[in-house]
C-alpha cells in the first residue's frame, strides 16, 4: 500500500498492489483526498489545541481512553502534580493521579458525567489536593482520549469552610440577638426570622414561616404594607408601627429595614424591637419635661464638670439668659463675687459626696440687675450609686429678701421708738407669754429685773396685780381683753401708792385677720392728772380718741404746715411721736401727686370736702399710698384758715388689690385664651365661673351658665338617652369623695339638645383641708371619635375585601360599614360597563325605588358624578340648579339629600357609591360628604380587587377547559413488529414519523445510529478497531 498524491487529478490517493496468483495482479485505487483533509484538519487542531492547553489556567491531562494511559499534560497540570512531564506520561492514571481503582473508571467503566466536578488529583507526595474538575471524551490523532481539566480549589474549599463556620456562628448570633429579626420576600412570606421574633409573636420557629407580614401588622393594611414593602431599597427605612401576637395583644415596635438581592430574588431585612417599655418611659419622661417646663421653680442640669446641659422656662424668666446662651456655659456666669470661695467649696464637697446643699446665692442677670436666690442643688446617680449630672432647683427671692430687709428695718425703727416711748409698753402673744417690754414699763411698775426676763406672765401680772388699789376689777378687765380679743381697751388704774397710770391696750392682727396677741400701754399722768385735774374731765375722752387711733389725724394751715398731728399720722409719714407738727405737706409729696394736692387744697379754700388717694414718700424714702378724708376748716368770718384730714395707709392694701387684680386678669385671659372647655362648681354644684370656650361649646353665654347646677343643664342624659343621675356623676363625685376623676366615653348636651362626645378631668378644689367645689376641664372629641370610626371602617373594609366570598358578599359588606357611621337605608353602588357601554347596579337598596337593571348612560345624577369625577352632594336646591342647567335629569323618586362619591382605579372613574334620603328627619351634610370621600379609595380598591380575583378565576377555569382539549398522544398504539408502520384509527399504516405528526405536536429529524451505518456502508469500517461507532461516516 502507499498513499500518494496526484497533481493532474488533485487528489491524494491510496494505492494497494497484491497478487492473489502468480504472474497476475491486482491494483486497487482509492480516493482519500478527503480523509487526507480530515487528517490535516486532525493535526492542526491538536497543535492548536495543545497550544490553548498551555495557555489556559487549568491543569489539563488527555488520557487513552482505552489504556487509561497519561498521554499528553500541560505546565499547569505538572506543576499541580509536582512532577517533571517525563515522570507523568505513559503512566495509567489511577495509579498515579487519579483515586479510582482499576475496573472503576467514573468515564469508561461507571459511564459518568464529570462536568465541572468537584474531585481530588493526587500530587507526587500522595496528598489529595481538591480540584473543579470536567472530562470531555474525544477523539484526538485517530484515537479516543479523554480531555481532563481542572482547577486546584483548595484556597475555595478553605474560604467555603470558612464561610460556613462565619454562617454557623452568624446564626447563633442572630437567634441569641434579643431583637426580632425577620427577612421577607417580596410577597410578604417569611423567607427566614430568628428564634427572638417568634416569641415575640408568640408563635414556634415553625408557625413562623407559614405567615405572612399582614399576619401580625396591626397598624397598616396590606395593601399598605405591601406597598411599603415594594418601596424599601438598600438605604431601608426605619419607623414604629405595633404588632398582633398569635393570642391576638398588640405591642409597639420600632422597625429598621432595608433591602437587598440574594439569588436574584428581592428580599427586605427586618430587625424588629419591642418598645413597649421604651414607649412608658418616653411618656413617663414627657409628663417628667412638661412638668420641669411649667415649674416656677427654676431647674438646671449641668455635667460632672458643671457645664450646663438643661435649663426650663423659669430659668429664663429669672436669669435672662435664653436657653441657647446657657446651654455649655458654667453656672459661674451669674457670680456676682459676694459668696465666699470657702462657700463654693463646702458646696461641691456635699454634693461631690452625694449630699444635697441648700443656700441663698446674690447673682448677676445677663442685663447687669442682681437678684437673690434660693437654691438646692444635688447629685444625680446612676443605677450603681455613681454621680452623673448635678441638678439645681432655684426660686427667686429678691422680693422676700427686699420685705425681710424692710421688716427687719420697720422693727428697729418699732425697737427704737419703744424704747424711746415714755409711755410703758409691754407685748404679749397669742398665748400671753410675754414677747417684749421697754425699759420704761420696768420702770413706772418697779419690776425687779429677774422677772422682766421670764417670757410667762403669770408671776408678772401677781406682781402688778399687787400694786393695784382694785386688784380684782384691774385681773377682770385683764382676762375681760384676753378673752376678747378683738376688742381695744383704754382706761385709767390706780395703783396703792396714788399713782394713776393711762391703760391702753389693743390687739396685733395681721392681714389675714389672725390675731398675734396684744399690746399693752401704760402712761403714768399722774402729774398730769393732779394739774390737770379740771381739764381732763372734758378733754381727756378726745385726746385718747386722737392719740389712739390707728388712722393719722392732722391738722395744716394755709402754708400747708401741719398745725396737729397724732402718733399715726407721724407713723404714717415716717416720723416719730410730734414730729410731724411744723413740717410742711409738700415736702411729702411725690412729683405725681403735686399737682393733685394743689387742686384739692382750691377745693377746700371754696369750701368743699374731699375724699381722696394720695401717693407720698414719707421721711424713710418708703413710697406710701394714703387715703385722705379732708375737711376745710374755717374761722368765724368763714375764711378756710386750714385743712383738718384724716390719713389712712393703704399701701398694702393696693398691693394686695393689685394683686388680686392681676391674678383675677391673668385668670381671665388664660382662661379666655383656653381652647378646652373650663368651669367651676361651688360645693352645691353650681357654676361659679366658667371659660368662653366651655360657653361656646354648650351653645350658651357665661352670663346664662352662672348660678346653674351644671348637672341638670348638660350633664343629664347618658349616651344611650337614659336618664344620667347626678348621684352617679363622676364630676359631683370629686366634690364628694376629694378624688381626681378622668372620663371618656360621656357626653354633654347643648342649649339646642344636640349632645356631643367628651373627655373630661373633674378636680377638687380645696380650702384649708376642706373640698369646697370642683374645677372641670373637658374638650370635644367629635373629632378624635369620627377619626377612630373612619380608620375602624377602612380595616373593616380591607378584613371583608379578603373574607368575602362573592362581589355581592363585597358589596353587601360595604353596606354595612358605612351604615355604622350614617344612616344608609337608601344606598346603592352602580358600575360603568365599559365593554357593553351600559351602567349596572350590582347592589341597590332603597325605600322607594326597585332595583333597576342595567342600563345605557342617562343625565341622572349618578352619571354625572361618573362624568365629573368629584364627590356630590345635593341636597333639592342643588338638583334643581343642575336640572335647570340641563346637566341632569332626575331619575327615580325625588330624594332629600342625595350624596354621591366617584369610585376611582387611578384617574378613570369606574363606579358611583350614592347615599340617599327621602325624609326631612335624616339629613347630609359635609359630614357625611366627608366620611364618604375618606373611605371611597378603600372601598374602589376592594372592588377592583375582588373584580380581578373573579377575573383570574374565570380565566383559569377557561385555560384549564383549553388544556383538557389540547390532543394528546396516549393508550396502546399498534404497531408492526417488521416495518414498525402503525395502525390508525382508519384502518391504515402510517409511517411513524407521519403517524406522530398527526396526533402531537412533535417534529421530526433524522440521523443514523451506529448500528445501520456499520450495515450499509461496510467499506468505510472493514479492518477498524472499533466496530461500535459511527463518527467517521460523514
Amino acid at each position: 500500500k502507499t498513499e500518494i498524491y496526484s497533481k493532474h487529478l488533485d487528489k491524494w490517493l491510496l494505492v494497494s498492489v497484491y497478487s492473489p496468483e502468480q504472474g497476475f495482479f491486482v491494483t486497487l485505487v482509492e480516493d482519500i483526498t478527503e480523509r487526507k483533509k480530515i487528517e490535516g484538519i486532525n493535526r492542526e487542531n491538536q497543535e492548536r489545541m495543545e497550544v490553548i492547553f498551555e495557555a489556559v489556567q487549568a491543569g489539563v491531562v488527555v488520557i487513552d481512553r482505552e489504556t487509561h494511559v497519561i498521554v499528553y499534560a500541560n505546565k499547569q497540570a505538572t506543576q499541580m502534580i509536582g512532577a517533571p512531564v517525563s515522570d507523568i506520561l505513559d503512566r495509567k492514571c489511577n495509579k498515579f493521579i487519579c483515586p479510582a481503582s482499576d475496573g472503576a473508571c467514573p468515564i469508561t467503566d461507571l459511564h459518568q458525567t464529570v462536568d465541572n466536578s468537584e474531585k481530588c488529583v493526587i500530587n507526587v507526595k500522595g496528598e489529595m489536593i481538591p480540584i473543579l474538575k470536567t472530562v470531555t471524551p474525544t477523539i484526538m490523532g485517530g484515537r479516543e482520549v479523554l480531555v481532563e481539566s481542572f482547577v486546584d480549589i483548595t484556597e475555595r474549599k478553605r474560604q467555603e469552610q470558612a464561610l460556613n463556620a462565619e454562617a454557623i456562628r452568624r446564626r447563633i448570633l442572630i437567634d441569641q440577638s434579643r431583637d426580632g429579626i425577620v427577612v421577607l420576600a417580596k410577597d410578604g412570606s417569611v423567607y427566614e426570622s430568628n428564634r427572638r421574633f417568634a416569641e415575640m409573636l408568640g408563635y414556634s420557629p415553625e408557625e413562623i414561616k407559614q405567615l405572612h407580614v399582614w399576619d401580625w401588622e396591626f397598624q397598616y393594611t396590606r395593601e399598605q404594607t405591601m406597598d411599603m414593602i415594594s418601596n424599601v431599597d438598600e438605604a431601608g427605612d426605619f419607623f414604629e408601627t405595633r404588632h398582633r401576637r398569635k393570642d391576638g395583644t398588640t405591642y409597639d415596635v420600632e422597625i429598621s429595614t432595608n433591602g437587598a438581592a440574594f439569588e436574584g430574588e428581592k428580599l427586605i431585612f427586618c430587625v424588629c424591637r419591642d418598645i413597649t417599655d421604651r414607649k412608658k418611659t418616653e411618656d413617663e419622661l414627657r409628663k417628667l419635661n412638661i412638668a420641669l417646663e411649667q415649674s416656677p421653680s427654676a431647674v438646671v442640669i449641668t455635667d460632672l464638670d458643671g457645664r450646663i446641659e438643661y435649663v426650663n422656662n423659669a430659668f429664663v424668666t429669672m436669669t435672662g439668659y435664653p436657653k441657647a446662651d446657657a446651654i455649655g456655659e458654667n453656672p459661674r456666669i451669674l457670680k456676682t463675687g459676694e459668696t465666699s470661695e470657702e462657700e463654693y467649696q463646702v458646696l461641691w464637697k456635699t454634693i461631690a459626696g452625694g449630699g444635697e446643699w441648700k443656700g441663698e446665692f446674690h447673682n448677676r442677670r445677663k442685663d447687669g440687675s442682681l437678684y437673690w436666690e434660693q437654691a438646692v442643688i444635688a447629685c444625680i446617680k446612676d443605677q450603681n450609686g455613681a454621680p452623673v449630672k448635678y441638678v439645681a432647683v432655684k426660686q427667686d427671692i429678691t422680693e422676700r429678701k427686699r420685705a425681710e430687709e424692710d421688716l427687719q428695718f420697720r422693727n428697729v425703727i418699732l425697737s427704737t421708738q419703744q424704747e424711746a416711748s415714755t409711755d410703758g409698753i409691754l407685748i404679749v402673744d397669742e398665748d400671753t407669754n410675754i414677747v417684749s417690754s421697754n425699759h420704761r414699763f420696768a420702770e413706772m411698775w418697779g419690776i425687779p429685773q429677774d422677772l422682766i426676763g421670764q417670757k410667762e406672765d403669770k408671776q408678772l401680772l401677781e406682781y402688778v396685780t399687787s400694786k393695784m388699789a382694785d386688784p380684782k376689777s384691774f385681773l377682770q378687765r385683764v382676762q375681760y381683753l384676753y378673752e376678747h380679743k378683738g376688742e381695744t381697751s383704754q382706761d385709767e388704774i390706780i395703783l396703792k401708792d396714788g399713782c394713776i397710770f393711762e391703760r391702753y391696750s389693743a390687739p396685733m392682727i395681721g392681714i389675714n385677720e389672725r390675731y398675734y396677741g396684744r399690746v399693752w400701754y401704760f402712761r403714768d399722768v399722774t402729774e398730769r392728772k393732779r394739774s390737770e385735774e379740771m381739764l381732763r374731765a372734758s378733754e381727756e375722752k378726745f385726746r385718747n380718741l386722737i392719740e389712739n387711733l390707728t388712722e393719722g389725724i392732722g391738722v395744716t394751715n394755709e402754708e400747708e404746715k401741719f398745725v396737729f398731728a397724732n402718733p399715726a399720722a407721724d407713723s404714717i409719714f415716717g416720723l416719730g411721736k410730734g414730729l410731724l407738727v411744723g413740717r410742711s405737706l409738700k415736702e411729702y409729696l411725690t412729683p405725681a401727686s403735686i399737682q393733685q394736692v394743689a387742686e384739692e387744697s382750691r377745693q377746700r379754700k371754696d369750701g368743699k370736702k374731699g375724699f381722696y388717694e394720695l401717693e407720698i414718700s414719707a421721711e424713710t424714702g418708703e413710697k406710701k399710698v394714703i387715703f385722705v378724708s379732708a375737711i376745710p376748716q374755717t374761722d368765724s368770718a368763714g375764711k378756710c384758715i386750714g385743712t383738718m384730714g384724716l390719713f389712712q395707709d393703704i399701701t398694702e392694701q393696693k398691693k394686695a388689690r393689685q394683686e388680686i387684680e392681676d391674678t383675677s386678669r391673668r385668670m381671665d385671659l388664660i382662661l379666655s385664651s383656653a381652647g378646652e372647655g373650663i368651669y367651676g362648681l361651688d360645693d352645691k354644684r353650681r357654676t361659679i365661673f366658667m371659660n368662653p370656650a366651655a360657653a361656646n361649646l354648650l351653645g350658651y353665654s357665661v352670663e346664662e351658665m352662672i348660678g346653674q347646677v351644671q348637672h341638670e343643664v348638660s350633664h343629664h342624659t347618658k349616651p344611650d338617652g337614659s336618664h344620667y343621675d347626678s348621684k352617679d356623676c363622676p364630676i359631683n363625685a370629686s366634690i364628694t369623695d376629694g378624688q381626681i376623676h378622668h372620663v371618656t366615653g360621656e357626653v354633654f348636651w347643648r342649649k339646642d339638645g344636640s349632645s356631643f362626645p367628651v373627655e373630661y378631668t373633674s378636680t377638687p378644689t380645696v380650702e384649708n383641708g376642706r373640698t369646697i367645689g370642683s374645677m372641670v376641664v373637658f374638650r370635644d372629641i367629635t373629632e378624635r371619635k369620627q377619626n377612630e370610626a373612619l380608620q375602624s371602617a377602612i380595616y373593616k373594609i380591607s378584613e371583608i375585601s379578603t373574607s368575602s366570598e362573592s362581589l355581592l358578599e363585597l358589596y353587601a359588606g360595604i353596606h354595612m360599614v358605612v351604615d355604622e357611621m350614617m344612616n344608609t337605608a337608601n344606598f346603592y353602588i352602580a358600575l360603568y360597563n365599559e365593554k357593553e357601554d351600559q351602567l349596572e347596579f350590582p347592589y341597590f337598596v332603597d325605600e322607594r325605588d326597585p332595583s333597576p337593571v342595567s342600563r345605557p348612560l342617562k343625565k341622572g345624577l349618578t352619571e354625572y358624578v361618573l362624568g365629573i369625577k368629584k364627590p356630590l352632594l345635593a341636597p333639592p336646591m342643588v338638583q334643581k340648579k343642575l336640572a335647570d342647567a340641563g346637566e341632569v335629569e332626575i331619575v327615580g323618586t325625588p330624594s332629600v339629600d342625595w350624596v354621591g362619591i366617584p369610585l376611582k382605579n387611578g384617574n378613570q372613574a369606574f363606579g358611583v357609591l350614592v347615599v340617599q334620603s327621602y325624609r326631612e328627619k335624616v339629613r347630609f351634610g359635609a359630614r357625611e360628604l366627608s366620611i364618604l370621600n375618606f373611605v371611597s379609595d378603600n372601598i374602589a380598591a376592594a372592588i377592583q380587587r375582588k373584580k380581578g380575583e373573579d377575573e383570574r378565576k374565570k380565566l383559569v377555569a377557561e385555560l384549564q377547559e383549553s388544556l383538557n382539549n389540547i390532543k394528546t398522544l396516549k393508550g396502546l398504539v399498534p404497531i408492526c413488529s417488521s416495518c414498525k408502520k402503525i395502525r390508525n384509527d382508519g384502518g391504515y399504516w402510517q409511517q411513524v414519523e407521519e403517524y406522530v405528526s398527526e396526533h402531537t405536536e412533535a417534529d421530526f429529524s433524522h440521523g443514523i445510529c451506529d448500528e445501520c451505518a456499520h450495515k450499509l456502508y461496510p467499506q468505510y469500517f472493514k479492518d477498524k478497531k472499533n466496530k461500535t461507532r459511527g463518527d467517521e461516516v460523514g
